[in-house]
Formats: structure tokens, sequence, C-alpha cells
């Protein structure tokens, strides 16, 4: 039997002129819909012990007409190599063809940032204008972009922990952020983590710190806390106390969250308030006044453990590979 034409593979210098942020965030707003009527598939995420590496999948489903079916693959043991990829393979769920391919790690950074653009647009409250950042490695590059393309943010104040790194981090995203149409965004390096988060509207916590940063009287009442960073018992960079002020405690992958042993809102009261943001945006979007019930949550304080929902990546992989096709037929007239 005679295989089909080859199939697209996207890199990650191609996938965000394919997708864009602004179309990322989009579509994640689109899984969380999906996830809510039981028509994304995402479990938690498989792991397989090899000799030489531990391969991490991340599956999912898209049971919509167009139907897709795919996982994100990686070896964990070698998450800070300069050198790893990642591999996202799509297929079709109606007949079992590969319909595309996306190779790097961005696929997965650009799907969290995403999500947290989605999450902080619908639970932010703009009011002092500014945003915090704390973290300047890979995935807080995506998550500023996504916060800015959200949410209409005049300021930026970035905390790292080597000022040298948080320098360039921080002149590679004013340029970052000026090409991808956000150029009046005031980019700052803030000399403490309690300079960077006071009077911020929402503070991104993207580090790898086993210890907690920060303490509540450094916060705006109705901040919003997004933890990217770790969130475990023995390691976590925000402490369950300041968790335990917010009004909102979400999650975008509870099944994930839940599955961690070690998961710091294990056995707390925190954690009999955590709900999955799917739920929470569904109840919203369904009682009667659903944006009187935004402004409510953007009003109070909010904490969300980011996790990564499975299977939200095959919805930006499936856009850019469709991207990608419509193209290649447009050049060819």
């Amino acid at each position: 039997m005679a295989y089909p034409s080859p199939f697209p593979v996207i890199d990650d210098d191609q996938l965000p002129s394919l997708v864009p942020m602004a179309d990322a965030i989009a579509l994640m707003e689109q899984a969380f819909r999906l996830h809510a009527a039981g028509k994304l598939i995402a479990p938690p995420r498989l792991q397989s012990e090899v000799k030489t590496g531990t391969l991490m999948f991340t599956c999912g489903a898209i049971d919509d007409p167009t139907g897709n079916i795919g996982f994100r693959v990686y070896d964990w043991k070698q998450l800070s190599s300069p050198d790893r990829s990642e591999m996202t393979p799509l297929f079709s769920s109606r007949d079992g063809r590969v319909e595309g391919l996306c190779v790097g790690p961005l696929l997965g950074a650009w799907r969290t940032g995403a999500i947290g653009g989605a999450i902080l647009k619908h639970v932010t409250s703009i009011e002092s204008g500014k945003l915090a950042l704390v973290g300047t490695g890979y995935q807080a590059r995506t998550q500023l972009l996504a916060a800015v393309t959200a949410l209409p943010f005049e300021e930026v104040e970035i905390y790292g922990r080597t000022i040298a790194k948080a320098s360039v981090f921080v002149n590679e995203m004013k340029t970052q952020l000026a090409d991808a149409g956000h150029p009046d965004v005031r980019i700052n390096l803030a000399n403490s983590i309690e300079q960077a988060v006071r009077d911020a509207d929402a503070v991104i916590s993207a580090t790898t710190s086993r210890q907690p940063l920060y303490r509540e009287e450094w916060l705006s009442e109705n901040v919003h806390l997004h933890n990217v960073g770790p969130k475990f018992r023995k390691a976590h960079e925000i402490p369950v106390e300041v968790i335990d002020t917010c009004d909102t405690i979400t999650t975008d992958a509870l099944a994930q969250a839940l599955s961690y042993d070690n998961f710091l809102l294990n056995g707390t009261a925190a954690g009999e308030r955590l709900r999955e943001f799917s739920e929470l945006m569904q109840s919203v979007q369904e009682s009667d006044k659903p944006k009187r019930r935004w402004n409510a949550i953007r009003t109070e304080r909010s904490y969300c453990c980011s996790i990564g929902l499975a299977g939200t990546e095959l919805l930006i992989a499936r856009a850019a590979i469709q991207a990608r096709i419509a193209s290649e037929s447009n050049s060819l007239g």
C-alpha cells in the first residue's frame, strides 16, 4: 500500500507565526469549553521508565467533527538539557492517518503560556495596570507574551535571581513584545520580589524555587496569583498560607494535580476549594448574569495552579498544521 504524501513538520521557528499568541489563547478558551463538555479528553500524564531515560507522555483527544488524537512526548530526565526536544504527532481519529508533526520544546511552553493568558483574561482586574513576573526562564517568556496579549498591562516588573540573566531577559523580551505588537508595555527590572509584586494586578510565578517566595502582606487584595513553578509539599514557590487567602482557587488540570501524592494542596482547606477552570468557566457562563459573576471574581484574590491540561497542545498543533497546509496551497496558486 502506498503511503500518503509527506505530512507537515512544524518546528519552533515556524510555530509562532502559524499560531500567534492571540490565536493560541482563543484556542485554549475553546479547549476549556470542550473539556467542560467532555469533548476534550485529558487524562493524567503517562510515564515510562527505561534504563537510559524517562519518557513522559501527555496524551489527549479532541472529540469534535474534525476528530484528532495525539500525544506530546519528551525525556523527563533531560528536562534541563539545552539540546532537548519534544515531539507531538497529530493523528486523525477517523482513519488513524498522521496529519502532521510538531518538533521542539516550544509547543508545550506556547500552550502553557496561552492557558495562562486565557485564565488571566477571565479572572484578573486591571486597576494598577501592573503585571509582576518572577522568574526569567523558558516558561517565563511565553507566560509574559500571553499575559500582555490577553490584557492591557501597561507595566511589567520582572525579578530574576541572577541580575545578569534577568537583564538579558528584560532586553530580549522588550524586543519580542515589540515584534508581537506590544511596543508600549514598560518592562522594568525589580531589585526584589517584594518590589516586583507590590500593587500588581497579577503575579506570574515561574521559578524553580523549592522554597516559598512570597508574603501575604506584599500582595494587593484582588491580585491574581499564577503558579507555574513547583507546587509540591516539600518544594513550592507560593506558600499554602497565601493560597488560602484567595477567594477563587483553580487549576487547569485537576485530574493531573490530584494524581500527585505530594501535591501541595492535598489535605488542606485550600485544596478542598480547588476547582477545575473549565468547570468554573462553564458554571459562570451558564449563570443568569455571567458578566456580573466574572466581575465579582475579578474583585477578589485568586490563585491558579498551572499544571498543563493534556490535549490542549493538540488544538495548537492542529491549527499550526492547517495553517501550514493553507499557506502552501496559496503559494501554489
